[in-house]
C-alpha cells in the first residue's frame, strides 16, 4: 500500500497524534495535539487543514477531530510497521519493550514495505533459531 507517499514525516506524526487521541477518547481537539506533539495550536490548525485538503481528517474550526476512512487506513499501515519493527527489536536485539516501541516510533517514518517484508521473514528465523536453542 502506498498510501504515504504524499506524507512528510510531520504530517504523519500529526495522522498518528489524531489516531492514538481517537483511541483514548473517541476524538481528538486542537489543543490536545499541540500538548501532544509539543507545538503550537497554530501549527497544528495549519497541519490539520492540510490533511483535510487530503481527506486525512475531519476537522472544522472548534470542533473535534476524526480520521477518515482513507486516514484510517494509512494509521493501519503504519501501527502494522511499527508493531513488526518493535517486535523484532525486543525479540532479536533483546531491547526492552518501552525502548523497542520509542526505536519503532521512529523507524516507521524511514523504511518502506520492502524492507518491512524483509524484516518480517528475518523476525521469524530469529524467533525459529532461538526456539530451537531453547529446545536443545
Amino acid at each position: 500500500m502506498k498510501s504515504e507517499v504524499n506524507l512528510s514525516t510531520t504530517q504523519k506524526n500529526y495522522l498518528l497524534a489524531v489516531y492514538e487521541l481517537s483511541c483514548n477518547h473517541g476524538h481528538a481537539h486542537v489543543r490536545s495535539i499541540a500538548r501532544k506533539l509539543n507545538v503550537s495550536m497554530p501549527s497544528v490548525i495549519e497541519a490539520m487543514r492540510t490533511l483535510e485538503e487530503k481527506n486525512l481528517v475531519d476537522y472544522k474550526k472548534r470542533q473535534f477531530i476524526t480520521l477518515s476512512p482513507l486516514a484510517d487506513k494509512v494509521v493501519s499501515a503504519f501501527e502494522q510497521r511499527k508493531k513488526l519493527i518493535s517486535v523484532f527489536i525486543r525479540q532479536a536485539l533483546l531491547y526492552p519493550p518501552a525502548d523497542s516501541e520509542k526505536i519503532a516510533e521512529k523507524m516507521i517514518h524511514c523504511v518502506d514495505e520492502s524492507f518491512c517484508g524483509k524484516l518480517k521473514e528475518l523476525t521469524g528465523e530469529v524467533l525459529k533459531n532461538r526456539n530451537e536453542d531453547i529446545a536443545k
